[in-house]
């Protein structure tokens, strides 16, 4: 930092001793987080003979950093009793791949943080739901046709996030809405499409969801290695709004 370089994250090792303490773990986050930069836990783990309390230890230290804007993840550093570097007392995982209880609480956590729900949109195609952020994949099923699979991602932060999805069941280009209402200050509009895993996909983009099959304009073609695609348009659009589509190309 004397010599100006550029510094984009900080990382914070996290080996703790017996216990993790609450209070100095919460202040000291927030000392660095002062920095406006994003942190991230690397190294975490905690030595206790006591399942219950390297339990205690790792929910601790997760809720704490789950609970603050600043930090972007943690990162274990081991988990299997067989190879951890702090030994049997520090894992999560044991000898026979067992999980202990410190991995069951760990477990828990993820199931705690996960969004899972379903239901049906209300009369103007609206379904509301609240959720951690993070990339969800949400199925679509239309009466008497095949659910249609879309990646929506929820952004950290405060206020409502809107997503439109469109789906055409007699059109498989599967057309995503952008609109001036819900697009990001940038008014760049993103969206991520799952399926088609070895094919080319070819981003085109309209004005109106009418327009026949020739009149859309070509943006870009994106070869799908894993079966999904994600495009975000290279300059903000002007328009009320536009029509995304990613065409399978033969």
């Amino acid at each position: 930092m004397a010599s100006n370089a550029p510094v984009q994250a900080i990382g914070a090792q996290g080996h703790f001793g017996s216990t993790v303490d609450p209070s100095s773990t919460e202040s000291r986050i927030d000392s660095l987080a002062q920095l406006n930069l994003p942190i991230w836990i690397t190294e975490y783990d905690s030595a206790n003979s006591n399942e219950s309390i390297r339990a205690d230890n790792l929910e601790t230290l997760y809720r704490i950093a789950f609970s603050k804007a600043s930090v972007d993840g943690v990162l274990m550093w081991g988990f299997w009793a067989g190879s951890h570097w702090r030994g049997f007392n520090a894992a999560i995982v044991n000898l026979n791949w067992t999980l202990n209880e410190a991995g069951q609480r760990y477990q828990a956590l993820l199931t705690e943080w996960t969004t899972r729900t379903n239901g049906a949109t209300d009369p103007a195609g609206v379904f509301a739901f609240r959720g951690f952020h993070g990339a969800y994949d949400v199925a679509v099923t239309l009466p008497g046709s095949q659910p249609t699979l879309r990646r929506i991602t929820l952004d950290p932060g405060t206020g409502t996030s809107t997503n439109v999805l469109i789906v055409n069941p007699n059109d498989p280009s599967r057309p995503v809405l952008h609109s001036l209402n819900y697009s990001p200050a940038s008014g760049q509009f993103s969206f991520q499409l799952s399926g088609d895993a070895g094919r080319t996909n070819q981003i085109q983009v309209s004005s109106t969801l009418t327009n026949p099959i020739s009149s859309w304009t070509p943006l870009s073609n994106i070869y799908n290695a894993g079966g999904t695609v994600g495009f975000t348009n290279p300059a903000p659009a002007t328009q009320s709004q536009l029509f995304f589509r990613a065409r399978v190309l033969p």
